[in-house]
């Protein structure tokens, strides 16, 4: 009781020290990855659609999050959270997040995370409001009364979200995640590849870990099925970690080469504009399968975990036969079968300047 008491003085007066109008919302979501943040779309949205005003989103730039909202009207701002390594680590780091956020007066934040270390700078910033999950020591670091009950604040990010945000009174705005695709990516995406065969089918080759990782020869065997059954053009999506793979893929490939297009090298939000033109998607458990499930398009994402994505009608999980804990262990031949079940016409996704209407 004491030290919620003297946290709420220190609260009261780094906010009192705090000049100027109060002004906006932010979020801060930490995790680093592309479909972390993916996972967060459908959030921030509702947050957004609750203040009435675009937020201000904090996060770390592996999630290349100023590409993902490059037309997302719910997003006015992308801050980068600069850790591990960056300006922002260690005790000296955590007080030049706090100056910056000082700055910028906002009169309330959301943390979508566990941590105490980021309850704690959003104190010391002065920020009236501070809303977040209530894990361990952040439930006295935040000024919100409604936190998560203490049993259930560990979990998937997505179900803390939307926990949170129920028990803030806020629904999701989408049932799902949601991208906005960015309409002048679109257009440039169009004017690339236009005279590439149609259907488009897109391979995400990343991944974050060696048993995550499918493997060249399976995706080559793999685009060699799909193509030589129909017309099309075969676009390998990743970043430029993933232009070896690429290499592989294609080189085992000579007979097909002028319908394999290697993308390593595009920014997100136009990666995404060509994911949504697509008419399948088969990826390793990565960025670019989040990215497509959140277009709409079909999906076929080969994963080793048993958490289910959100995405439903559009995604098929496809799972190594049991005991094994390795992608390289799924068969072309259930992939392939898998993927003759699922190709469709792509269900368009709305650009932002069709959101803004």
């Amino acid at each position: 009781m004491l030290m919620r008491w003297l946290l709420q003085g220190l609260q009261r007066l780094c906010a009192a020290t705090v000049r100027g109008p109060r002004r906006g919302t932010l979020i801060v979501q930490p995790l680093p990855g592309i479909g972390d943040m993916v996972w967060h779309l459908g959030h921030i949205h509702s947050i957004a659609m609750a203040e009435g005003a675009p937020v201000t989103v904090l996060t770390k730039p592996r999630s290349r999050a100023h590409e993902l909202f490059a037309a997302d009207g719910a997003v006015a701002e992308v801050l980068w959270l600069e850790r591990n390594p960056g300006r922002h680590d260690g005790v000296l780091g955590f007080f030049r997040l706090v100056c910056m956020l000082r700055r910028r007066r906002y009169a309330r934040a959301w943390l979508l995370h566990g941590s105490s270390r980021y309850a704690g700078t959003l104190l010391l910033a002065g920020i009236p409001l501070t809303i977040g999950y209530g894990r361990g020591l952040q439930r006295s670091l935040l000024t919100s009364p409604t936190s998560l009950p203490s049993g259930i604040t560990h979990g998937h990010p997505m179900r803390l979200a939307d926990d949170l945000l129920q028990a803030h009174g806020i629904p999701r705005r989408e049932p799902v995640p949601r991208v906005v695709i960015d309409a002048n990516a679109l257009r440039r995406i169009d004017e690339e590849y236009h005279r590439c065969e149609t259907p488009w089918i897109a391979f995400g080759i990343g991944s974050s870990e060696a048993c995550k990782q499918w493997g060249a020869p399976r995706f080559a065997r793999l685009a060699e099925r799909l193509l030589r059954a129909a017309a099309g053009t075969l676009f390998l999506i990743g970043g430029p970690a993933e232009e070896a793979i690429a290499r592989e893929i294609t080189r085992d490939l000579p007979a097909l080469a002028g319908r394999v297009v290697t993308v390593t090298r595009r920014p997100l939000n136009e990666s995404i504009a060509l994911l949504s033109r697509c008419g399948l998607c088969v990826s390793n458990d990565t960025g670019v399968f989040n990215a497509a499930a959140a277009t709409g398009i079909p999906v076929l994402v080969l994963i080793i975990s048993g958490w289910e994505p959100p995405w439903t009608g559009n995604v098929v999980c496809v799972r190594p036969p049991s005991g094994s804990n390795d992608v390289a262990a799924i068969e072309v031949e259930a992939v392939a079968a898998a993927a003759a079940d699922l190709q469709r016409p792509p269900e368009r996704c709305p650009t932002g300047a069709e959101r803004a209407t």
